[in-house]
């Protein structure tokens, strides 16, 4: 009885055994898949359809480093600037060629900072950079904010200089990415989302990318928002500026001075309200900063308040309120009295 009990133990036990060491296997390689797969700096994931937010920073940073073309003036800032600024108005009343270089605000200042860097190695500097963010954009402050941010580091490198943020993945990391991207690559990769296996969704991408270009990087919204939504409570109740998000402007700042380019700041607006945000420490910081920098230009007046019917949410504006901030800034470049840069392609 005895000799009979333990052969099904030692049958389990082998069959325990090669599982574990099996799963091992399967663990160490898809670690070294993982690894490999980050070490190509790859942004999107083969896995899965890309967000809202990679999609866009896909687009303008495909713009960045295969484009050639030459603008007289870029506008950097967030998701609120990427809706409200529309090139092609700003050319229509101005005559000066303008490119919205807007990335998702959660990616950080130091990832527009280095956008324009890499935009700057390929071509003439603009006459003028226009910095749009939402005021809410300046109290930003590093870093584990969100994932998207540590991929553009490891993508494209991060201002100053390409330095890439420090990330610290867990052990697990790359075992897990390593077994994801297999099974996605299994499964058709990229294709799956922006080739021709699913004809809906590479249209939409393909569509999406070219309606982009043609805007000029602006993508406007749609619909408006209601009265009783504005009323809602706003879980911001101050307009600061952290030493971090300060410390880029003072960067951004000394870039257009040694390219020798103005550097228009003209914030995006903010939606009216019956008790409005402190903006008093903003503002002073504002009027200070640019009273300290001749090349810099503060647009008027510096808080702009729209009512809620040019939202499409509580920060985004839609169409119509896009239209109404970009003749604003247009007048601004207007008064700068800016010639037009008649090169339109890069030597």
């Amino acid at each position: 009885m005895h000799a009979k009990a333990a052969a099904p133990l030692r049958i389990t036990a082998e069959v325990l055994g090669t599982a574990a060491l099996t799963a091992l296997l399967v663990l160490v390689v898809a670690d070294r898949v993982g690894r490999r797969w980050e070490a190509a700096r790859h942004f999107l994931r083969n896995y899965r359809f890309p967000d809202w937010a990679e999609t866009n920073t896909v687009v303008h940073m495909d713009y960045v480093l295969a484009s050639r073309e030459v603008s007289d003036v870029v506008v950097l800032g967030d998701s609120t600037t990427m809706v409200a600024v529309d090139p092609v108005q700003l050319e229509t009343r101005t005559g000066l060629r303008a490119y919205n270089l807007s990335l998702p605000g959660i990616l950080g200042i130091d990832a527009y900072l280095w956008e324009l860097a890499l935009y700057l190695k390929s071509r003439p500097a603009p006459r003028v950079v226009v910095l749009a963010s939402h005021p809410l954009d300046y109290g930003h402050v590093p870093p584990g904010w969100t994932e998207l941010r540590e991929r553009f580091s490891v993508a494209y490198g991060l201002w100053p200089d390409g330095h890439r943020l420090a990330v610290d993945h867990p052990p697990w990391f790359y075992a897990r990415e390593g077994l994801r991207v297999t099974v996605g690559g299994a499964l058709g990769g990229y294709d799956r989302y922006l080739g021709d296996h699913n004809l809906l969704i590479a249209a939409t991408n393909r569509e999406f990318a070219a309606r982009v270009a043609k805007q000029r990087g602006f993508s406007p919204r749609k619909g408006s928002l209601t009265e009783a939504a504005a009323r809602r409570p706003n879980p911001y109740a101050v307009f600061d500026v952290s030493p971090w998000y300060a410390q880029h402007v003072a960067d951004l700042a000394e870039l257009a001075r040694k390219e020798d380019m103005i550097l228009l700041i003209r914030p995006t607006p903010v939606m009216a309200r019956e008790i409005q945000e402190d903006a008093r420490p903003w503002l002073a910081w504002l009027r200070e900063f640019a009273r300290r920098h001749d090349h810099v230009v503060r647009g008027e007046p510096l808080f702009l308040l729209y009512e809620p019917s040019f939202f499409s949410e509580a920060v985004h504006l839609n169409a119509e309120g896009a239209q109404r901030f970009t003749d604003r800034i247009a007048d601004q470049l207007r008064d700068l009295h800016i010639q037009e840069d008649t090169r339109r392609d890069a030597p």
